[in-house]
């Protein structure tokens, strides 16, 4: 009987360990999450793109998609287009 009282008081102990050890392990990644966004190589080509000094804009990057979504507009069967199923890709 007093074995069986002290192994599931140590049960107890184990599983409150784990999940304070869990707990503890999602709080450090919460805290090393934006140091790790940095070093995506999608953020990297984003910033170099958007931010560069050598002509490159948002204007220039998007000029392909507003080119396309002129053309949907008017050679498109079914008019009018519906914005917000285009968007959706519907």
């Amino acid at each position: 009987m007093q074995s069986s009282k002290y192994r599931n008081i140590l049960f107890v102990a184990i599983v409150l360990i784990l999940v304070a050890g869990s707990f503890s392990g999602g709080v450090i990644v919460g805290w090393q999450l934006p140091a790790l966004r940095m070093l995506s190589p999608f953020n990297r080509l984003v910033q170099t793109d958007c931010n560069s000094n050598n002509g490159t804009n948002v204007d220039t990057l998007f000029k392909p998609f507003w080119e396309t979504w002129q053309i949907v507009h008017d050679q498109y069967v079914d008019q009018p287009v519906n914005d917000v199923e285009l968007m959706r890709g519907y």
